[in-house]
């Protein structure tokens, strides 16, 4: 049964002196272990880019658990160089060519693309640290220490001279508002920027410009306000001018109108009076 062959032979084999290797239900020979052992060995020297193990294992027609402990005891007693994450190997060729043309682009550029970084398998954090280099992670790049000093004293001289500034400006071109906005925030939260500056965005505004902004519309809305107070004096003239041309122009109207009227009544008089005229003669015949 093989509740009986994985309780009682299995231990006897993997506890005797024979060099089997027990995985699982399996029973391995101890030539059959060290060949694996070699081919993965072979295999991960003559790797120039990260493979996963179990792509290995297929590849070479191995068990893929022996492969993953053959790979782990390889990297522990040093005869390969590289680095198991997971189920992936990454030779340390690989990465140093990587890392060199990391360290090229910020030495030359001063800030490093976080997609660079990735792409490269590069963890910024590790890399800073292992190669000593200072600066400030933002949105989309890692800055050099250098130019956040450039940037900085450009807008503490903007502020102490009760102006504002856009930081963008001062970074790079490939970065975007996003990380001058960081960067803002980030000397803001050192306590590097003056007391009072106010960040809108990814421009910062001294304290004194903006009250020289609001004194100065304060100035034009009261010239405002007391043109609007002193304007309708004109309007009201106007407007009683405006009445009397109404009013001269109802009379008028309205003595036309009489004027139509009593000549109407006048012509009705009149054919009243013919009209007695022809009585008359007609009773003195």
């Amino acid at each position: 049964p093989a509740d009986f062959i994985r309780g009682s032979v299995l231990d006897i084999v993997s506890a005797g002196s024979h060099q089997h290797v027990v995985r699982q239900n399996t029973i391995y020979t101890g030539a059959h272990a060290s060949r694996v052992q070699a081919r993965v060995r072979g295999a991960l020297r003559g790797c120039t880019q990260p493979v996963t193990l179990a792509a290995l294992a297929a590849r070479h027609r191995l068990d893929a658990d022996m492969v993953a402990a053959a790979a782990q005891k390889c990297l522990k007693e040093g005869v390969i160089q590289g680095k198991l994450q997971g189920s992936t190997f990454t030779p340390k060729a690989f990465s140093d060519g990587q890392s060199s043309k990391v360290d090229d682009f910020f030495r030359s550029n001063g800030y490093l693309p976080l997609a660079m970084a990735k792409s490269s398998g590069v963890s910024v954090k590790d890399w800073a640290k292992e190669k000593g280099f200072e600066g400030v992670t933002l949105s989309s790049a890692f800055l050099a220490a250098h130019l956040v000093e450039t940037a900085h004293a450009s807008i503490a001289e903007a502020l102490a001279s009760d102006s504002f500034i856009d930081a963008q400006p001062l970074l790079p071109t490939s970065l975007s508002s996003a990380d001058a906005r960081e960067l803002l925030q980030h000397l803001a939260a050192k306590k590097r920027l003056p007391a009072g500056a106010l960040l809108i965005e990814h421009v910062a505004v001294s304290k004194a410009f903006l009250k020289s902004v609001a004194g100065s519309f304060e100035a034009e809305t009261k010239v405002a306000a007391e043109k609007a107070i002193s304007s309708p004096s004109a309007p009201g003239k106007a407007g009683k001018k405006a009445a009397a041309a109404a009013d001269d122009a109802e009379d008028d109207g309205g003595s036309k109108k009489k004027g139509r009227r009593v000549a109407k009544g006048k012509k009705g008089r009149g054919g009243d009076d013919s009209d007695d005229d022809f009585g008359g003669g007609g009773g003195g015949g």
